[in-house]
C-alpha cells in the first residue's frame, strides 16, 4: 500500500478516536491538518476534508453518528 493511501487511512482512523477521547470534532479537524502539514498536498486535503461532504473516507457518516448518539454512539459502532 502506497504510503500517501496508508496517510489518508491514519488521518480518518485518528478523527474516530479522537472524537471518542472526548475532542470535539472541530478540535480533531485542527489538530489533523495541522499534522497533515508534513505530507504532500492530497493527504492535506484529506484533513480539511474531515466532517464535511467533500470527506471521501466516511468520516462524514461517523460525524453524523456523533451528532445523533455522541461519544456513547461511536463506541457503540467500533466496539460491540
Amino acid at each position: 500500500m502506497p504510503v500517501k493511501v496508508m496517510v489518508t487511512h491514519v488521518i480518518s482512523t485518528e478523527a474516530v478516536v479522537r472524537l471518542i477521547h472526548g475532542l470535539t470534532p472541530g478540535e480533531v479537524k485542527k489538530s489533523l491538518i495541522k499534522f497533515s502539514k508534513m505530507f504532500p498536498r492530497n493527504v492535506r486535503k484529506e484533513a480539511q476534508y474531515l466532517f464535511t461532504e467533500l470527506d471521501s473516507k466516511g468520516i462524514k457518516i461517523i460525524k453524523k453518528i456523533y451528532d445523533e448518539y455522541g461519544i456513547e454512539g461511536l463506541k457503540l459502532q467500533y466496539f460491540t
